[in-house]
């Protein structure tokens, strides 16, 4: 493939995913220039005006993200603009992206569901209409986009970053630190909890880690909750020393899939997931990871893989090797995404 001028703007925190697209896009050997639109600020002001502007369905450019773009596209010459949830860009600065690079792909990039409110602002609904393509990882949303006014709506499946999540030989004190017989790693949904604590009454040890559960840190004996944020490089290690892996969906996302389901089978560890279609298309059931219907078959299969160590190993090794073989990290799904595009 030739390497392309790409303008990456996008939420660049340490351990995003954007991130993990970014510095993917390099390894591939493009050229990469990046706009963080990652806010974060110690001043409550601020902060408070940008969440209140935001549940009216504004989304403040309090970081100059829109000038930052101007700048960049006066000074390169782009082929591929490529903008990751984009709410805080202005409808005007698409269309000097297309006024002074006419030749370049405006593309827009989201794995979450951009059709629920919290994922949306007036700004971003504005713009539907003038980006080239938008490329997302749910399903549903392709129609819904293009209800909207989107051009082009193009759906593929998540991915992992190959660097992050990968097997890992850890010593007995990380395994100590990180490991446990049953975990979930992930932020506080209801129906998560509510899942997890029905466990906990039957006997289940789940360790919990993940931001928003602090309220529940001792709800019950069983529960062993470990609020904070993790980052890939210590997911992967809860991962690779956790039994049984736990991967419940985003309810209110409508999600069918999400980035876990391919990045704990990428470091080779048993997932457990809710069961649904695209879950099944990704890895068959029973030979490359398990899936459960609800509470009662959850729990079923939680006693019985954690009485049957060889099964539940070959099917982690199984998952791992799908996960290659089928080309799930971003490495093979960006290529994929740009030979889509039209680059060679």
């Amino acid at each position: 493939m030739d390497k392309i001028n790409i303008l990456f703007v996008g939420p660049l925190d340490e351990g995003s995913t954007s991130k993990q697209r970014l510095e993917t896009f390099k390894l591939l050997g493009h050229h990469v220039q990046a706009v963080n639109t990652f806010f974060s600020t110690k001043n409550w002001i601020l902060s408070f005006l940008r969440r209140v502007s935001f549940r009216l369905g504004f989304c403040l450019d309090l970081i100059d993200v829109n000038n930052q773009i101007s700048v960049k596209i006066h000074t390169n010459d782009f082929d591929l603009v490529w903008i990751e949830k984009g709410l805080s860009i202005k409808p005007d600065t698409l269309r000097k992206i297309k006024h002074i690079l006419p030749s370049a792909y405006l593309v827009s990039y989201f794995i979450d569901d951009m059709l629920i409110r919290g994922n949306q602002s007036r700004n971003y609904l504005k713009s539907i209409p003038l980006y080239d393509v938008h490329l997302t990882t749910k399903s549903y949303n392709v129609k819904e986009l293009k209800a909207l006014g989107a051009r082009d709506v193009k759906f593929f499946s998540n991915a992992y970053d190959s660097i992050a999540y990968q097997p890992l030989e850890l010593s007995n004190a990380e395994k100590k630190l990180w490991g446990s017989d049953v975990a979930f790693l992930g932020g506080f949904q209801k129906a998560r909890f509510e899942s997890m604590l029905a466990l906990a009454k039957r006997g289940v040890i789940i360790t919990i880690w993940g931001p928003n559960w602090e309220p529940y840190v001792n709800i019950h004996p069983n529960l062993i909750i470990k609020p904070g944020w993790v980052l890939a490089e210590n997911a992967a290690k809860v991962f690779c020393s956790t039994k049984i892996n736990l991967c419940f969906l985003h309810k209110l996302a409508r999600d069918l899939q999400t980035t876990r389901t391919m990045e704990i089978p990428a470091c080779g560890a048993f997932m457990l997931a809710e069961r649904t279609q695209e879950h099944q298309d990704l890895f068959t059931e029973g030979s490359e990871a398990e899936f459960f219907e609800d509470v009662e078959e959850l729990l079923d299969k939680i006693k019985y893989y954690l009485g049957h160590c060889e099964q539940r190993t070959a099917i982690a090794n199984a998952g791992y090797q799908r996960c290659l073989k089928s080309g799930y990290s971003y490495n093979n799904r960006l290529i994929e995404i740009l030979n889509t595009l039209g680059y060679q």
